[in-house]
């Protein structure tokens, strides 16, 4: 899969000149964003064409005028669940598009140059028609494919389309399609894992430059690679999880570890939130590495214990048990991929099942019962 960033002076793609378009922010592969990228395939499978990802960017251009109006700069700059470097390397494991165009809607040739000027321009059709100009400038568009919930690709579709253009918009079918970002944000804040998982289709995680701690970990015997959480993604709730992680270099987070997101109640009060990661039979140094945490199962909350002893058995219990499920592919339904077993075995109706709302979580935290009784029993005390 080909990368190309649409900046200066448009050239043609290299391959066939006959090119499928699906435009979409792709954020996370939510919605109807996955299906999206299944459909470009399989036209540009039918029409001899290459099937091309267009990615407007930055996300937070995409914003739509009532949003603006309604809640001013914090919607404007409104969480994604994927970073562009993640969404990019979601899009090469599914294999389906020859190239991806990030489409920088700071573009000269729109004359856009900050978020209020691209909602006025979304509006206005300045920066829709300036985009679509771009695009048709790569090749021959033989079909223009966008989403519903999406308002800058719908906007440049209505371009398309007064121009006598093939488009094809898809709506949301299904629970899981239906699922939007405000439920998804509440669903990461909340921790729920299972369902966040379910809806994605693939593991929630975040990345984050390794940074120095105060050690504390290496003290109690269970040294963590400390991260700051990206305030451009929401953060998964306080406690602690069972997850992969991704070194720099990997595609795939396949290193098993437990993650604790929190503010380390048991020493003290005030302090600044961290993700501490512990991964398991790993001795390097990882000081200044970039790394992706992906998130597979819930543990249990973050509490504040009576003693450094009690935290330390507690600890061990954690560790115990994040191994047990991510021992086998399918103790949580999931891959070492970060795909459901669902997703991979391509069944619609195995996968209305999977997302029933609160299911998997439920099996989730009665998996997690019999450890949590062991830590009231080491001293496991009010939650922080």
């Amino acid at each position: 899969m080909r990368v190309i960033y649409l900046t200066g002076e448009v050239q043609r793609l290299d391959g066939s000149n006959r090119l499928v378009l699906a435009v979409s922010d792709f954020d996370g592969l939510y919605g109807v964003r996955r299906r999206l990228t299944q459909r470009a395939r399989l036209l540009a499978n039918a029409q001899g064409a290459q099937a091309v990802a267009v990615i407007p960017w930055p996300q937070a251009m995409l914003t739509t005028a009532d949003e603006a109006n309604n809640h001013g700069d914090d919607a404007a700059s409104r969480r994604m669940f994927t970073t562009l470097a993640e969404r990019l390397a979601l899009l090469e494991r599914l294999t389906l598009f020859d190239t991806v165009v990030v489409a920088p809607v700071t573009s000269g040739a729109a004359g856009i140059t900050d978020v209020k000027d691209a909602v006025k321009a979304t509006d206005s059709g300045d920066l829709p028609h300036a985009l679509w100009r771009r695009m048709q400038s790569l090749g021959a568009v033989v079909a223009l494919l966008g989403a519903t919930d999406d308002p800058l690709p719908a906007a440049i579709m209505d371009q398309a389309r007064a121009a006598g253009g093939a488009v094809e918009t898809l709506t949301p079918e299904g629970e899981r399609e239906m699922t939007t970002a405000a439920q998804l944000q509440r669903l990461v804040a909340a921790g729920e894992i299972a369902q966040v998982t379910q809806r994605l289709s693939h593991t929630y995680s975040i990345t984050g430059e390794v940074i120095a701690g105060d050690r504390r970990g290496r003290l109690l015997g269970y040294p963590t690679a400390n991260m700051r959480p990206d305030p451009r993604k929401p953060t998964p709730a306080h406690g602690i999880y069972a997850v992969r992680v991704a070194l720099p270099g990997e595609l795939e987070p396949t290193h098993p570890a437990v993650t604790s997101v929190g503010v380390r109640p048991t020493f003290g009060e005030g302090l600044q939130p961290l993700v501490e990661t512990y991964l398991f039979d790993l001795t390097m140094d990882l000081y200044g590495l970039s790394l992706n945490v992906a998130f597979v199962a819930w543990l249990r909350e973050e509490r504040r214990f009576t003693s450094v002893d009690a935290l330390i058995d507690q600890m061990a219990l954690d560790t115990q048990q994040a191994r047990a499920m991510l021992a086998s592919d399918d103790d949580t339904g999931m891959t070492r991929h970060g795909t459901t077993t669902a997703d991979n075995a391509d069944n619609a109706d195995n996968a209305d099942n999977a997302d029933r709302p609160g299911a998997s979580q439920t099996t989730d935290r009665a998996t997690n019962e019999a450890a949590t009784n062991e830590a009231d029993r080491i001293g496991r005390r009010r939650p922080a």
